[in-house]
C-alpha cells in the first residue's frame, strides 16, 4: 500500500485529481489571482509555499520533491492551481565568491516578494524547519522515500477516478565495488629544460618544438616576463603534434599577474610544441602596430615528470561517487590522473605522502591510473 501511495504522491498531476490546498486569490467571489503560464491554462495561486530539506548526499530530497509536485500544482473542477515548491537550506556564507549559489539568500528574497504577494500564508516543510516567517506552518518529516510520500498523499489527495502506479528504485542498495592494490614506481629524475621563443608580432603566433621520450608521463610549461611589462598580454599553448593542442592558457595578466602556465599527460612519444600568441587589448591595428619588431624573448620553462600506468579492475556498470586514495611509504610530492580506455586523461591530483582523487561520475569500462 506504501508504494501505491508513493506512486499516486508523484502521478497524481496527471490523472485529474482534487487536492485540499491552502486560500486562493478570491474576491467577492470572483477569482482574480490567475496569470498565463507555460501550462495549457491559466494557473490559479495558491496562498501556500512547500519547502523540502536540501540534502547532497542523499536521494531523500529528490524523491520528496518528486513526490510533492502533485500536491503543489494541480487540476481540480476545470481549474489549475498552483503554489511554489522549493528546496530549502540554510548556508553559512564564508566567501563573496559563493553569494553567487547561496540558495539562503534566493529563498529570504523570494519570500518577502511572496509574503507581500499572499498576506497571509501556509509553509509546509518537508524534512525541514524553520519559523522565521509570520505564517501558518505544517510540517512532513521521515527518513524513507516511500514513507514520505505517503504522508504527502494522505494529507493532500482526496480522490481520484483514476492513478497511474511507477515503482520507485531503490537507491539505498546500490552497487558497490571496494578494491586496493600495491604497487612500486622505480626511481627516476624530473627533466627540467628551458627553450626561447621570440615575442609574437601582432595578432599571430610563434612555435617552438621539443621532443618528448620514455619514461615520462607528464609535462609542465610555464613562461614568465618583466612584471614592468604588464600591458603585453600572452597566451601560452601546449601542443602534441599528434593530435593537437592539449592544453591552453589565457590568463588577464592585468589581474593574474604576469605568467602563464600550461600542462598535460603525455599521450604520445615524439615532437610537442609550445606556442606563444598575443590577446589584444586595443583595436587591432593598434595592437598590431604596437607589439611589431619588438625584439623581446620569452623564455618557457618545461618539466617532464617520469611515472608508471597501472590497470585498474574493470567497471561493469556506471559507477558515481567515485573516490581513490593513493599513499606513498615517503613523504613525496607526486601526482596522479584517472585514464579511460579510450586514453581520456581526466583532472590530475597532486600531494605530498597522499591524495585522494575523487569523481562524481565515471562511466564503465577498463581505467588506469597514472602515477608521476
Amino acid at each position: 500500500m506504501i508504494k501505491k501511495a508513493v506512486s499516486l504522491a508523484i502521478l497524481l498531476l496527471i490523472s485529474g485529481i482534487f487536492i485540499e490546498g491552502g486560500d486562493i486569490f478570491v474576491d467577492n467571489g470572483i477569482n482574480y489571482g490567475s496569470f498565463k503560464s507555460v501550462s495549457w491554462t491559466e494557473v490559479i495561486p495558491v496562498k501556500k509555499v512547500a519547502f523540502v530539506g536540501f540534502d547532497e548526499n542523499s536521494y531523500l530530497d529528490d524523491y520528496a520533491f518528486l513526490a510533492a509536485i502533485p500536491a503543489t500544482t494541480f487540476y481540480a473542477n476545470g481549474k489549475l492551481y498552483s503554489y511554489p515548491l522549493l528546496f530549502y537550506e540554510e548556508r553559512k556564507i564564508n566567501s563573496k565568491k559563493e553569494l553567487t549559489l547561496n540558495a539562503s539568500q534566493g529563498i529570504k528574497y523570494f519570500m518577502e516578494d511572496w509574503l507581500s504577494y499572499c498576506g497571509n500564508v501556509e509553509i509546509e516543510f518537508i524534512n525541514a524547519n524553520a519559523t522565521k516567517w509570520n505564517a501558518k506552518y505544517s510540517y512532513i518529516n521521515s527518513s524513507n522515500i516511500y514513507d514520505i510520500a505517503a504522508k504527502i498523499a494522505m494529507k493532500h489527495w482526496k480522490e481520484s477516478k483514476e492513478c497511474v502506479i511507477a515503482i520507485a528504485g531503490d537507491f539505498y542498495k546500490q552497487k558497490r565495488m571496494r578494491g586496493s592494490m600495491n604497487v612500486s614506481i622505480n626511481e627516476a629524475t624530473i627533466d627540467s629544460f628551458s627553450i626561447l621563443l621570440p615575442e609574437p608580432e601582432g595578432i599571430g603566433g610563434v612555435y617552438k618544438s621539443f621532443e618528448v621520450e620514455e619514461p615520462y608521463k607528464y609535462i609542465e610549461v610555464e613562461v614568465e616576463w618583466n612584471p614592468l611589462l604588464r600591458g603585453k598580454d600572452i597566451d601560452l599553448q601546449l601542443y602534441d603534434n599528434a593530435i593537437g593542442m592539449v592544453d591552453a592558457s589565457e590568463n588577464w595578466n592585468a589581474l593574474a599577474g604576469t605568467y602563464e602556465s600550461v600542462e598535460s599527460y603525455i599521450f604520445n612519444y615524439g615532437t610537442w610544441e609550445v606556442g606563444l600568441t598575443n590577446m589584444p587589448t586595443e583595436a587591432i591595428m593598434e595592437e598590431m602596430t604596437m607589439f611589431k619588431g619588438g625584439g623581446r624573448e620569452y623564455e618557457a620553462k618545461i618539466k617532464l615528470y617520469p611515472g608508471e600506468i597501472f590497470h585498474l579492475p574493470p567497471i561493469n556498470f556506471l559507477a558515481r561517487n567515485v573516490s581513490i586514495n593513493i599513499e606513498c611509504n615517503k613523504n613525496i610530492s607526486f601526482g596522479a590522473l584517472l585514464l579511460s580506455n579510450s586514453n581520456i586523461s581526466y583532472e590530475p591530483f597532486k600531494g605530498n605522502g597522499k591524495l585522494k582523487m575523487k569523481f562524481d561520475e565515471i562511466g564503465g569500462g577498463n581505467y588506469s591510473i597514472c602515477i608521476f
